[in-house]
């Protein structure tokens, strides 16, 4: 998986508004998203009983969809240099 600096990397290239991690990996979206304004949203499964910040993935909650909204973003691995995305519509 990701390291703490290249997590942040990508949510911030990205523009991200949520991120959606396991439950051990929640205390590092959590910081990662105390450094980028516009993470809104952390969201894990199982979700953790005491921390009521943080999202169930199973509950119901609805998120509007455009129809250029982007479904994917694929990166390069980044092994000569900055990582390269590509995004998929």
């Amino acid at each position: 998986m990701f390291k703490r600096e290249e997590a942040k990397f990508l949510v911030e290239d990205v523009g991200a508004k949520a991120i959606i991690c396991s439950i051990d990996k929640i205390e590092d979206s959590i910081n990662i998203s105390s450094h980028v304004d516009r993470v809104k949203h952390i969201i894990s499964h199982p979700s953790p009983q005491e921390r009521t910040n943080v999202l169930n993935f199973y509950e119901k909650r609805e998120f509007p969809v455009e129809e250029d909204d982007i479904v994917e973003i694929i990166y390069t691995s980044g092994t000569t240099g900055r990582p390269i995305q590509k995004i998929v519509i």
